[in-house]
């Protein structure tokens, strides 16, 4: 996206968003490793989180991103960005509570740093927003409507809609009417 970018504030805040998401130099404050950390301090190893055989959620959602990361239009890859940035709030907010639940004694800020974090960003690309021309809008409102929907198929595997049952096939997966 930042190669594709014509405007140099869109391309500027294109290439902060990403130097914050490696950790601007540090390897050990990418944002993939701050999850690691956490990880690490509920019990779970790094070796348990790369296990995890991931479901057609997850791969939904990194396809999705892959591909719009590929994409020509700057302006899907913004409004989808949006979606991304701006649901940290509710979602880390809503995993802090569970979590405590459970491990009342956690001791992070995990969760208060990346809010904060991506408030900036979400702040950020409101601005590459309005950098953009007008005839960007219809591209922007569909990068934010496939955001929402990647959104939704992620938040799904994470409640386990995608959990195969005890001895299943694809077909067992497939949702039915009830």
């Amino acid at each position: 996206m930042i190669e594709r970018s014509t405007d140099e504030g869109v391309r500027s805040i294109l290439e902060a968003n990403l130097a914050d998401e490696f950790g601007n130099g540090n390897p050990e404050h990418a944002h993939f490793r701050h999850y690691i950390y956490l990880l690490e301090k509920i019990g779970l190893s790094e070796s348990t989180f790369v296990a995890y055989v991931e479901r057609s959620g997850i791969r939904l959602a990194l396809d999705l991103a892959y591909s719009v990361s590929e994409g020509e239009d700057v302006g899907i890859a913004l409004g989808y960005m949006l979606v991304n940035e701006g649901m940290t709030p509710i979602t880390y907010d809503a995993v802090d509570v569970a979590l405590h639940r459970y491990f009342p004694n956690l001791q992070t800020e995990f969760f208060r740093l990346h809010v904060e974090v991506d408030a900036e960003h979400v702040a950020q690309l409101y601005e590459a927003i309005t950098r953009m021309p007008e005839e960007s809008l219809d591209s922007i409102q569909f990068g934010i409507s496939i955001g929402e929907r990647g959104m939704a198929i992620l938040l799904d595997e994470a409640l386990g809609i995608f959990e195969p049952p005890a001895s299943s096939s694809t077909a067992d997966m497939m949702p039915t009417a009830a």
